[in-house]
């Protein structure tokens, strides 16, 4: 049975943990011993040094205090903790105290001692009984509580230590699978980083449209056809290149070009179906009515060097000799010549090279051919020397024709020069009994200051080009010359030809061309074909 609780407790005091209760057992024996242990520890200093000195009662032995023994305390402990607090101080030694006042304060203060000792043994056992008893269920229900938060936090953290983990091994091997075969991408996007790259690319589309007025002396005035020529171009990836280009006009649709280009090198480039023959420098590259400075092309590509394309195979490319600023262009082709769709008929049917070489593509006669050139980029100089070598040229003869012909150019600044030279050899014994020589040339000068201060002076543009045919194995007389009634300058005779020109260029390929063209036949020939024209020329 629990001696009653002092009233200063209260209720809720023996309740609470036993780290109160320790707190109070030491308040409390600070209290007890706080006012007496000091006076018993002097008083014991004070009686063993009289009994060094002699001065012992007469009913204890020599050196040694006789301590009278107390009876059990049977009060509660809350009383007895009242009755000590309310004790009065003890007396101190006095000087003259005799032994028996001595004997009997020490004797008090035994008893007080074990008092003190009574009640800590009786608190020491309530704090034993506090201590073990179980502790109040809603702070074990707490304490359990957060004993499952902290199991459920910690297996969380573990769980979210494996996820980050196998997060990172994730990455590391997503990195590694990126190192090694390149970036997850599209289809279409990933094609880009193969080496051959993409098959799909958009294509470009480029053109001009043409616009033409001639008049010829003593003849009608006559606006041309418009013509409208776009060009395609299909960059497959960085191997392929297709290209096609056609005219389109009232006389219908035909086709320039139609070639895939495939890239084998820097330095070389094979070229597969329709491609513009390269012989000399004008065909290629300059006969675009928006590049040509003159409405008509010079007078030689009319009946001495043909502007035409072959159907076949072409080998091209250029490569720097050395370290030089000098360029070296070559190209090597062969495909199908040119050829008459019936044997001649007559000697015009021979002397015109514009209907020889108007038959049909597919023909059975082969033709093959070349041209190398030198060009410095960094001086505006271009030379060529070209060949061409086409097979009979009609059914059922073994007639063939060959051709050899020089280029060369100046551009630089204001300035822009042109000259070419050819000779075409063309066989014709089976027809005629002798064989054709034709030749021919032009020379050209063009002047646009663009250094000039006002926008007309530097969009305007000066030319004059000299240009001439000759042919030796052609009777003159025996032509038929009404046949060109309609483009007398077309006819296959002598002539020299002087070309004067205006152009204005809205932008660089947008240009307005005005040209007078003076022709003058030989022989006794006189075919009034001196002609004005006008041309507009818009490429995109």
């Amino acid at each position: 049975m629990m001696p009653d609780r002092p009233r200063f407790w209260g209720k809720t005091f023996m309740s609470r943990s036993p780290v109160h209760f320790a707190s109070a057992l030491l308040l409390a024996t600070l209290v007890l011993f706080g006012t007496s242990a000091p006076t018993l520890a002097a008083d014991a200093i004070v009686d063993r040094s009289q009994a060094t000195r002699g001065g012992q009662s007469e009913d204890q032995p020599p050196g040694q205090i006789q301590y009278p023994s107390s009876a059990p305390i049977e009060q509660p402990l809350g009383r007895v903790l009242v009755a000590s607090q309310d004790q009065p101080p003890l007396p101190t030694a006095q000087p003259a105290e005799t032994d028996a006042a001595r004997v009997a304060r020490l004797q008090r203060q035994v008893d007080l001692q074990q008092k003190q000792i009574d009640v800590l043994q009786r608190m020491m056992g309530l704090l034993e009984q506090q201590v073990k008893r179980p502790a109040p269920a809603a702070d074990t229900e707490a304490l359990q509580a957060q004993t499952e938060m902290l199991r459920s936090r910690a297996q969380q953290a573990a769980r979210r230590d494996q996820e980050v983990g196998a997060a990172i091994d994730d990455l590391r091997e997503h990195a590694d699978a990126q190192q090694r075969s390149g970036p997850q991408l599209p289809a279409p996007l990933k094609e880009l980083f193969l080496p051959s790259q993409t098959n799909e690319t958009p294509l470009s589309i480029y053109g001009q449209f043409l616009d033409g007025f001639h008049q010829f002396d003593g003849q009608p005035a006559r606006f041309e056809t418009p013509d409208f020529s776009p060009y395609f171009l299909l960059q497959l990836n960085e191997q392929f290149l297709l290209a096609a280009s056609i005219d389109i006009n009232n006389a219908g649709v035909s086709v320039g070009e139609a070639q895939v280009n495939w890239i084998l090198g820097d330095h070389i480039t094979l070229v597969g179906g329709r491609y513009i023959t390269p012989i000399g420098f004008f065909s290629e590259r300059i006969n675009h009515e928006w590049i040509n400075k003159l409405p008509d092309p010079p007078l030689m590509f009319r009946q001495v060097s043909p502007l035409i394309s072959t159907d076949g195979v072409e080998l091209r490319g250029g490569t720097y000799i050395g370290g030089s600023p000098v360029k070296l262009e070559y190209s090597f082709y062969g495909g199908n010549g040119f050829e008459l769709t019936a044997p001649p008929a007559s000697l015009n049917d021979v002397a015109d090279l514009g209907a020889i070489t108007g038959g049909p593509d597919e023909v059975d006669s082969r033709a093959i051919g070349g041209r190398l050139g030198l060009w410095v980029p960094e001086w505006g100089l271009t030379s060529g020397l070209s060949a061409y070598f086409n097979g009979p040229y009609a059914p059922g003869a073994p007639d063939n024709m060959k051709l050899w012909q020089f280029d060369a150019g100046w551009h630089n600044g204001n300035w822009d020069l042109r000259f070419e030279y050819c000779q075409n050899n063309q066989e014709a014994e089976t027809f005629i009994g002798n064989n054709i020589v034709r030749t021919g040339m032009y020379a050209q000068v063009a002047y646009r200051p663009f250094d000039a201060l006002g926008r007309i002076a530097k969009n305007t543009e000066l030319v004059y080009r000299y240009s001439n045919a000759r042919f030796r194995g052609i009777d003159f007389g025996k032509l038929d010359l009404t046949a060109f009634a309609d483009s007398p300058v077309d006819a296959p005779v002598n002539r020299d030809q002087h070309t004067v020109g205006i152009n204005y260029y809205f932008y660089p390929s947008m240009v307005l061309k005005f040209a007078y063209e003076i022709n003058v036949e030989s022989a006794g020939v006189n075919l009034h074909d001196n002609v004005f024209l006008a041309q507009f020329a818009w490429a995109f």
